[in-house]
């Protein structure tokens, strides 16, 4: 079981995979032999292309996918230098794989995004744009979203990409507790 990765393409997975967290599972990179290197924190996921191979998928640690990184020069990683990888080895460099099953990670891919409107965080479309933009190459990039409504929205992007961002909870800041806080507000002090 191994294949081979691009070194943008590892950086890029790095910024969407989780960095701590009840879920250790996605403290890192998944690749599943269906041909696939997938990270997810369970707002955003990010799924580039790898050749496929013949064996069981595997969740290669953050910690072991930014110490191969930080081995290569800023221009190796742009320029998208292969990384060879196994169940136990990053560019010859062993790890230890995280001993847990990964999420189903296709489940959450709608088949046909409904277009329904919904509102989505700031600072995770702008770290999922980065992550598009370093995985592709595309400097220029602009993230520009198909939304789904309650579920995750899917990003328009170069065609060996797969980038969704999951939409802010509806019943986070309802309009009741929106007019509950301006009433707070705008009680005058005794």
């Amino acid at each position: 079981m191994s294949t081979l990765i691009k070194a943008n393409q590892l950086k890029a997975l790095i910024l969407i995979a989780s960095k701590a967290g009840v879920r250790f599972y996605l403290n890192g990179v998944f690749f599943d032999p269906a041909g696939y290197a997938v990270a997810t924190d369970g707002h955003m996921l990010l799924a580039v292309r790898v050749p496929a191979w013949d064996g069981a998928g595997f969740i290669v640690p953050r910690e072991a996918c930014v110490t191969v990184l930080r081995g290569l020069t800023p221009s190796f990683i742009a320029m998208g230098v292969a990384i060879s990888v196994t169940g136990t080895e990053l560019s010859g460099k062993p790890f230890t794989t995280i001993d847990a099953k990964y999420p189903v990670w296709r489940r959450v891919i709608p088949a046909t995004p409904s277009g329904e409107h919904a509102e989505y965080n700031p600072d995770l479309l702008a770290a999922l744009q980065s992550a598009v933009s370093t995985a592709s190459d595309l400097s220029k990039y602009t993230l520009t979203l198909c939304r789904n409504g309650e579920r995750a929205a899917v990003a328009r992007t170069p065609e060996d990409i797969l980038a969704l961002v999951m939409p802010l909870r509806q019943d986070v800041f309802t309009p009741a507790d929106a007019a509950g806080s301006v009433a707070q507000f705008l009680k005058t002090r005794s």
